[in-house]
This record gives C-alpha cells, sequence and structure tokens, in this order.
C-alpha cells in the first residue's frame, strides 16, 4: 500500500525554506520538490519524507551547506542571512512581501535590473525639492 504524500502546506518548516530557496535559486522546479531535492541530495524519498514531517535533518542541514551554501540558522529558524557568509545590512527586518520582491528582483537579467533602478531613482529625485526647496513642476498636458 503506498503511502499518501503530503500536500506542501503541511511540510516541515525547514523543507519548506530549502524548498524556497532552492526554487529560487534555480535549482529545482515547482511541482514535485520532495522527489527533487533526494536527486539533488542523492537521497531517497524515505528520508526526503522523514524532512518534510520531522524537519531537515542534523546531516540534512551540514549537507545543504556544504551543496549549496545555504545557512543552518536560516533553514532552522528563519535567521537571516539565507547563506553563509552572505553580508546583509544589521537591524533590518523585512516583511515576507518585500523577501517576495527581493527574491523576483534578484531573478531580473541585469541590463532589466539596472533599468529598474534608475527609473526608481529618477522617481525619487523627480519626488524631492531642489536647491531653492521647491518641487520640480510636473509637466502637464494641454487639452487639445
Amino acid at each position: 500500500m503506498m503511502k499518501k504524500e503530503r500536500p506542501p502546506e503541511q511540510f516541515h518548516a525547514t523543507m519548506k525554506r530549502l524548498i524556497e530557496v532552492l526554487i529560487d535559486e534555480g535549482k529545482i522546479r515547482v511541482g514535485n520538490e520532495p522527489s527533487q531535492i533526494a536527486r539533488l541530495f542523492n537521497l531517497s524519498d524515505g528520508v526526503i519524507g522523514n524532512w518534510t514531517t520531522r524537519g531537515i535533518s542534523r546531516g540534512g542541514l551540514l549537507q545543504a551547506q556544504t551543496i549549496f551554501n545555504i545557512s543552518p540558522a536560516y533553514l532552522t529558524k528563519g535567521i537571516m542571512p539565507i547563506f553563509v557568509g552572505q553580508k546583509i545590512a544589521s537591524n533590518l527586518e523585512f516583511t515576507d512581501q518585500e523577501l517576495h520582491f527581493l527574491s523576483l528582483f534578484r531573478r531580473l537579467p541585469s541590463n532589466q535590473a539596472r533599468n529598474v533602478e534608475v527609473a526608481a531613482l529618477e522617481a525619487r529625485v523627480n519626488d524631492q525639492p531642489n536647491s531653492t526647496g521647491h518641487t520640480p513642476a510636473r509637466k502637464s498636458r494641454k487639452a487639445a
């Protein structure tokens, strides 16, 4: 008799974080993540099944760090940074939505990312007062 698979929403938090990072990094695709992780880590489906229920084992945490440089502290507690040695500004806490947008931004090709950054900077400049203390007037379109 085959064991019924748990839906991803019911996975242990450590497994959810691992799946999220591996998808963001392009190592696995959405859908059937446990079997993809089993292949990546060269482990049996049974071991991965245990991870989804009980959490990633210590050996699995070390393997994730060794192979993908993923911080065990991030996988177990959600403590940033995600990757070992990754520098982030201290005292910054991001909302889930901000982290989602950041992961989307990181996936943009470099010239697209640059264009987005330039557009954001231009928008900030247009909203700031100039040297005389006045905000630049917006060009209005005259009705024809």
